[in-house]
């Protein structure tokens, strides 16, 4: 689709399209609206036994996350879908405040991987940097609990 819309932006203006936020989350963070925003868990589905199993989930996210960094794993398309799957995990947590450190964090780092190649590899202090966000969050989420 490059060869035909080389300029999203310069396609939207073209066409009168006025949805800025969607251009956003299409140009810029590259997350959906449901995982920027966040959606709570409701429904007959949300008791306290569904609950218990996202949050055992969200911690499963968080030591895959963490376990691949330290195994080398830091190319954009290796991290990416590890961190997506934290984030939306963590959404579904209805104890956590909307402002939680850890999703801020998140989408800080998503944003940063979707601007970037899918082969291009985190820097060392970038990694480092990550697996302390992650770690910090990680606390921070258990705390919460």
């Amino acid at each position: 689709l490059k060869g035909a819309v080389p300029d999203v932006a310069k396609f939207a203006r073209e066409h009168n399209m006025e949805c800025p936020a969607a251009l956003n989350r299409l140009i810029s963070s590259g997350m959906p609206a449901t995982i920027e925003h966040g959606k709570a868990a409701s429904g007959p589905g949300s008791g306290s036994g569904s609950s218990a199993v996202v949050v055992a989930s969200t911690v499963q996210y968080f030591i895959t996350a963490m376990d691949s960094l330290k195994l080398d794993m830091t190319a954009t398309d290796e991290v990416y879908p590890l961190l997506s799957d934290i984030m939306q995990s963590l959404h579904k947590v209805s104890k956590l405040p909307p402002e939680f450190s850890g999703k801020v964090k998140l989408k800080h780092w998503l944003s940063l991987l979707h601007s970037m190649p899918a082969s291009q590899r985190l820097s060392q202090e970038e990694v480092r940097q990550l697996l302390f966000d992650l770690e910090s969050s990680y606390n921070d989420f258990m705390t919460v609990l």
